[in-house]
């Protein structure tokens, strides 16, 4: 009889809060074969503490820690890189994953063409879609729609999907949240993983955007629903404004440079630049 498949979990934790904890619970519950690579990214020493107290004997549990807030990209990296299992999950430790999120990852697998990235359907608490849960390939274009509010007029260039009908199955689409992706270990270190030069917000995007220039076929789930608790406030609004800026004008100058008009393409750099201040500037207000 064959050894059940192992699955590593990657989830790198920076301030996540109480439900952590819970987080963590849901995935020793799985009921498929799993290892946690739990990444203490920068938490506070006595957090660092209980975890290492608490998973110092847990064989399906090892913690990596001791680097500092080294970033989600080089975070995932980090944890894919020690993974014993042929598939790995990478999760957001606010999500809570139904015992069988697992089971039902490999039994869809089975049937999704390779190389496949799989994505699950995240909810908050009200039950709503999350929006990053399926979505266009980030551009200028789809940026520049979603932040003016332009998607009614441009519904064919929005650039989330989670307000579109379900689909009955698991469906291709062209991009899915880093908060969720399951696929084999070998085809993640093949697109060479998360790029580090993007610490946190297009990360994802930008290794959809790969992994589809790779060939790869990337699937949302819709039968598969985790919710995702809200995110606590950890650094200063401003500082997270800054550096979503300047990762979105990094990402559209590296993956569509060549593909926009310049002086159009700095008009929309100006416009995500001013979008930021703007919205960093009221959040200091109120």
């Amino acid at each position: 009889m064959m050894a059940p498949e192992l699955t590593s979990i990657i989830m790198v934790t920076y301030h996540t809060g109480r439900v952590l904890e819970a987080a963590i619970d849901a995935v020793l519950d799985q009921t498929a074969e799993v290892e946690l690579i739990l990444v203490n990214n920068g938490n506070p020493p006595e957090l660092e503490k209980r975890l290492i107290e608490k998973f110092r004997d847990d064989p399906a549990v090892r913690l990596m820690t001791g680097h500092g807030n080294i970033g989600l990209a080089r975070g995932y990296n980090l944890g894919v890189r020690v993974a014993s299992g042929d598939h790995v999950l990478l999760v957001n430790p606010r999500c809570l994953l139904p015992p069988t999120t697992v089971a039902v990852l490999i039994e869809q697998a089975a049937t999704a063409q390779t190389p496949y990235l799989l994505g699950a359907r995240l909810v908050d608490q009200m039950g709503r879609n999350k929006k990053g849960s399926r979505c266009s390939l980030l551009s200028p274009a789809s940026a520049a729609i979603e932040g003016l509010h332009l998607a009614k007029y441009f519904p064919g260039r929005r650039l989330y999907l989670h307000q579109e009908p379900l689909p009955a199955k698991k469906d291709l689409v062209p991009a899915i949240s880093g908060s969720f992706m399951f696929l084999r270990t070998k085809n993640y270190l093949s697109v060479h993983g998360f790029l580090e030069c993007y610490k946190t917000y297009v990360a994802d995007m930008d290794f959809c955007y790969r992994f589809n220039q790779w060939g790869g076929h990337t699937y949302f789930l819709p039968q598969l629903k985790v919710f995702m608790a809200d995110k606590e406030k950890s650094a200063p609004v401003v500082q997270r404004e800054e550096e979503k800026v300047l990762e979105f004008i990094r990402y559209f100058h590296e993956n569509h440079g060549d593909k926009y008009f310049q002086p159009l393409l700095w008009a929309i750099y100006g416009v995500i630049w001013l979008r930021g201040k703007l919205r960093a500037l009221l959040s200091a207000v109120i």
